[in-house]
């Protein structure tokens, strides 16, 4: 369980970094739409491998027929394993986001 908290919090952290650059380097949105999915690819691998983040071993140790050998992704395997995990997760909660910033945004009307 706190294996699937720590992807939650590193795929949002993700979520707001590519924001983030996005913010900065196209704030215009005139960059095409695939540069968009690659960047918090590169950020959550970036993220992993520079921390030294490895969840593998603690979600394959999950899965009973994986069990005994969750260690073979230790390492720098298993850092990559973890970004790539975190880009799914940061997929999910930008979207998520993105809903939630829509309802935000949505007028009011006002009361008779």
């Amino acid at each position: 369980m706190d294996v699937f908290v720590l992807l939650l919090a590193y795929g949002a952290v993700v979520t707001k970094s590519t924001d983030f650059v996005r913010n900065i380097a196209d704030s215009g949105d005139t960059w095409p739409k695939w540069v968009w999915n690659v960047v918090p690819f590169v950020i959550a691998l970036g993220y992993a491998i520079g921390w030294q983040l490895d969840a593998s071993a603690a979600i394959l140790a999950l899965v009973p027929a994986l069990a005994k050998n969750a260690e073979a992704l230790t390492g720098l395997p298993g850092q990559v394993l973890t970004g790539l995990l975190a880009f799914g997760a940061a997929g999910f909660l930008h979207e998520a986001f993105d809903a939630l910033s829509g309802v935000a945004k949505r007028p009011v009307s006002p009361r008779t």
